[in-house]
């Protein structure tokens, strides 16, 4: 390790609960609040480029985001399912092309656009449920060290 760890590094408070849903829900780290988690859409880094802090650093978290993204994608299918029957209790025909569409777009739009989202607020319940031990933030320290050292390091271009 390149850097020693600090007093703060390790004893830090924590951030609240909801500066760091609104760090989530910004697409950034809700650690630090520095940097963007996501190259695109779903593309995403594998450290936070402002802390370090690794974002599958547990071998389950993707399970977890994965997870709260199917909880709202059902959510959003059992909005629809309680309307059919909110019609149908009213004795009224329900409009069927636009609820299948909706449907449909809940299914298969709703999880693509909500992953970074949901990726990030399940990253809020583990730090919140289990903070980091004192090597995985050396390791978080470390994977800055090397990004920078990688950053400083001109890349040579072979010609055939």
């Amino acid at each position: 390790m390149s850097r020693e760890l600090s007093v703060a590094d390790v004893l830090a408070p924590d951030p609240s609960l909801w500066r760091m849903v609104g760090r989530a829900l910004a697409l950034h780290c809700p650690r630090c609040g520095g940097g963007r988690l996501f190259h695109h859409w779903v593309r995403r880094r594998d450290h936070c480029p402002g802390c370090g802090y690794a974002m599958e650093h547990r071998p389950d978290f993707f399970f977890g985001a994965y997870m709260l993204n199917l909880m709202l994608t059902l959510l959003a299918l059992f909005s629809v399912l309680v309307t059919v029957v909110i019609f149908e209790a009213a004795q009224v025909e329900p409009p069927v092309l636009p609820l299948v569409l909706v449907g449909v777009a809940c299914a298969t739009v709703l999880p693509l656009f909500a992953y970074p989202y949901t990726f990030t607020l399940w990253a809020v319940v583990d730090l919140r449920s289990e903070p980091l031990e004192l090597q995985e933030i050396a390791d978080a320290l470390d994977s800055l060290d090397a990004d920078r050292t990688d950053e400083a390091t001109p890349v040579e271009h072979s010609h055939c």
